[in-house]
């Protein structure tokens, strides 16, 4: 008699693409992200000052302290959103100046510059977010955001120290000094 087994052989079994992440982690992270865009709801329509747990826990059809679970505070929700922020200004810069690549540096500056009022244009409250008045009570200088705006910096590509990098650093200086400051529309 012929037996045919159900389970798997270890040896023929694939590999997982990625690690698995047990489901409570990924409820976490998931409620966590609804969260961020209901707060950048709120940034949209009232600035930083209006933002509110309890109003984003009733946009989210739970209670304000149920959201204490997956932020500590108001400020750490604001700080995962000025990270947030960063990395994507980063991320926009990044593919401005790669379609750029190759190009001298001024035409891979003016690119940054085109990527960078593009993205503040596009996504207002965000951009005061990152460079509007302070917050009162608010540390923006916690080392966290610190290091976030400092990540992954864009630069003309030119290696330091040699002449054309002098030249780009000049060339930087006065564009940068005459471009105009980012206007509402």
């Amino acid at each position: 008699m012929l037996h045919v087994s159900t389970r798997r052989r270890i040896d023929r079994c694939r590999p997982c693409p990625r690690p698995r992440r047990p489901p409570c982690a990924r409820y976490r992270a998931q409620v966590r992200g609804e969260v961020k865009q209901a707060a950048l709801r709120q940034l949209a329509e009232s600035g930083p000052a209006g933002l509110s747990i309890s109003a984003i826990g009733k946009q989210l059809g739970v209670s304000g302290p149920a959201l204490y679970r997956y932020f500590a505070s108001r400020d750490e929700l604001l700080a995962e959103l000025v990270i947030d922020a960063y990395n994507d200004l980063a991320d926009a810069l990044s593919a401005a100046a790669a379609q750029q690549a190759g190009r001298d540096p001024r035409a891979r500056f003016e690119a940054l510059a085109r990527g960078y009022r593009s993205w503040a244009l596009a996504q207002p409250h965000r951009y005061r977010l990152l460079f509007g008045p302070p917050l009162p009570g608010y540390d923006a200088h916690a080392q966290r955001l610190v290091d976030a705006s400092q990540a992954g910096p864009v630069t003309c590509g030119c290696r330091p120290a040699t002449a054309q990098s002098s030249r780009c650093a000049s060339l930087t200086e006065r564009t940068w000094s005459s471009t105009a400051a980012i206007r509402r529309s």
